[in-house]
């Protein structure tokens, strides 16, 4: 199909069936752009989005007047009123996207290569879509690197191909600091040679992979997304192989990736199904999370009440790890926030939770490691407290005597 004609296609879809507007570096900035400016096709549409925040900058709504995102994240750039949360896991908004979703139509971006074209740094929720047969309307983007072993795809994968070069998405941390550094350092001290190791974005995450440049261990990297932390590990071979869903990070990062031969783009179904990762490893899932309270139940999701996150992964991952018997479920904290303390008594009222005591496994903030597996509810008030600041321990303390 030429190019002029993928507005036509989208204005042709049933009102009933959404568009797909992909996330990650999979965002196809250029047509979002193309349709903020003329929104015509997309009027009233709904879209369902896998952008995720602190990534993807784009309103996928400013194309669609009247209509509204379904997100699986909340998105900063949308108007607040433009957007539904659906509280799903990974994995299971992977099959809603082929079940109950509706979806019409797909907008991404691919890379342009000898004979074809590659899904990019993204493999996460696209190829689900394409399977299904659906038209995929993609911006094909000069920039975008690919993987030695990626998937190549003929242009007629595709329902419409729009040339359209766009800056890369980049996505940088910065410093750690003693506090996430110290944590990072805590991690590391429970990884053995051989583990599979799950990191999904943040500080927490960047820690534990400095804390691990100098350590004589080979590992596997195994999870949503790779970040450019990675890149010193998998250059000293470090990393046997990476299976992840996403690329996303610095342009140094993106320089090497056509040389990344330990890594290979999975889908959600190979990096967050339960089939998939039950023939990981002994993995280890590392998480963030805003609070933790003394029954060991934790939110990633809700601060002060609201929801100012969502559960991404970590539920796919975390139970993975405790399901293994040398799996460890890492839940990753700062001890304080702004002079409060993130290990609380209780969860806020109204707060989400993102993992219930059940499914307890370890808490580390840089005070130290507490393993709560095995333990009942008296002793993990007290391992919590223990990691806990300093300053606050004696109120902690103070709650279970009262």
């Amino acid at each position: 199909m030429k190019c002029a004609r993928w507005r036509d296609l989208l204005a042709g879809l049933p009102n009933e069936k959404a568009v797909f507007v992909a996330g990650c570096m999979a965002e196809p900035t250029g047509l979002l752009n193309a349709l903020a400016f003329d929104p015509g096709p997309l009027a009233e549409r709904r879209i369902v989005t896998s952008m995720v925040p602190g990534i993807n900058h784009s309103d996928p709504t400013a194309g669609a007047p009247g209509g509204f995102a379904q997100t699986i994240f909340p998105l900063s750039g949308c108007d607040p009123e433009c957007q539904v949360l659906l509280p799903m896991h990974y994995s299971s908004f992977w099959h809603w996207l082929g079940k109950g979703a509706e979806i019409g139509a797909i907008l991404c971006q691919v890379a342009p290569v000898k004979g074809g074209y590659t899904l990019g740094l993204t493999a996460d929720f696209v190829p689900r879509l394409l399977a299904l047969g659906l038209p995929a309307i993609v911006q094909v983007n000069p920039n975008l690197p690919s993987l030695p072993k990626a998937q190549i795809y003929p242009a007629s994968a595709f329902a419409a191909l729009v040339e359209l070069e766009s800056p890369l998405i980049t996505y940088e941390i910065g410093e750690t600091g003693p506090v996430f550094d110290a944590i990072g350092g805590h991690i590391a001290s429970i990884m053995q040679n051989g583990d599979a190791l799950q990191l999904g974005l943040g500080k927490v995450q960047f820690g534990v992979l400095n804390a691990l440049r100098d350590a004589p261990i080979s590992l596997r990297l195994h999870g949503g997304m790779m970040s450019g932390p990675a890149l010193p590990l998998l250059r000293r071979g470090q990393v046997s192989r990476a299976d992840v869903g996403v690329i996303i990070g610095t342009e140094a990062l993106y320089k090497d990736v056509p040389h990344l031969k330990q890594v290979t783009l999975r889908t959600v179904e190979e990096t967050h199904g339960a089939a998939a990762l039950a023939d990981v490893g002994p993995l280890v899932s590392i998480n963030s999370v805003i609070s933790v309270d003394l029954s060991g139940q934790a939110t990633a999701e809700s601060l002060s009440g609201r929801t100012v996150s969502a559960l991404g992964g970590l539920g796919d991952f975390h139970r993975a790890a405790l399901a293994m018997e040398q799996g460890r479920a890492v839940l990753a904290l700062p001890s304080t926030a702004k002079g409060k303390s993130r290990i609380v008594p209780k969860l806020e009222a109204g707060s989400r939770v993102s993992v219930g005591a059940q499914d307890a496994g370890i808490v580390i903030t840089e005070h130290g490691i507490a393993d709560l597996r095995g333990k009942d509810a008296n002793a993990r008030a007290k391992a919590l407290i223990a990691i806990a600041g300093p300053e606050h321990r004696d109120a902690l303390q103070a709650t279970l005597t009262n």
